[in-house]
């Protein structure tokens, strides 16, 4: 199975500011069937974002026939690039994890 890869920016607000997060997007493609439908599923990364490492393993999932999307996780804090196997992005990441704020807000399901 072919994969296409992209990204995608979406507006965000965390921490009280305007800004994107961008969305790595794998997708498997069938030759000859455009319009061939997927399940999908999200791919949340370590804290070094969307490495190579987790780009390869979202490729493998894509193969299986899934979309698979991989946020950049510290949108809030940094840009969609990968940070470093090094001591001074991992103390970045694990800095990043423990002041991240996660919100939720309430759904309301009608009929469940």
């Amino acid at each position: 199975m072919l994969i296409k890869e992209s990204h995608v920016d979406v507006p965000t607000t965390a921490n009280g500011k305007d800004g994107t997060m961008r969305i790595f997007v794998f997708h498997p493609t069938i030759p000859g069937y455009p319009n061939a439908r997927f399940p999908g599923v999200a791919l949340f990364s370590e804290i070094y974002q969307v490495t190579g490492p987790v780009a390869r393993f979202a490729r493998q999932i894509a193969g299986q026939g899934y979309i698979v999307a991989a946020p950049s996780s510290y949108h809030d804090f940094t840009g969609p690039e990968p940070l470093k196997y090094d001591v001074e992005d991992t103390d970045r990441g694990n800095k990043f994890k423990i002041e991240k704020v996660c919100h939720s807000e309430p759904i309301l399901l009608h009929g469940i």
